[in-house]
């Protein structure tokens, strides 16, 4: 069992990480999702092994993803662009 200080780091990873796409991508994408789809990004390969890689699933090929909305995605790249 994960400590809970280590718990709270796994949710920090999942809630505040790298993405591999430039603002720029970022920009064309939401440009270009009609608001009924959805967008998959993947997950950087050390958090992806840190946090799932025990798992059984993983194991057996299935490899986690982050699906996002359209409005999600705004929402970030607002915040990155609010930050700069």
């Amino acid at each position: 069992m994960k400590a809970s200080g280590d718990h709270q780091a796994e949710k920090s990873g999942l809630s505040v990480r790298e993405i591999g796409q430039s603002i720029g991508e970022i920009e064309q994408t939401v440009g270009h999702v009609t608001n009924d789809e959805t967008i998959e990004v993947s997950f950087p390969h050390a958090l992806l092994i840190r946090i799932f890689g025990n798992t059984e699933e993983f194991r057996h090929g299935m490899i986690p993803t982050l699906v996002l909305e359209k409005t999600q995605l705004f929402g970030i790249l607002e915040t990155v662009l609010t930050l700069c």
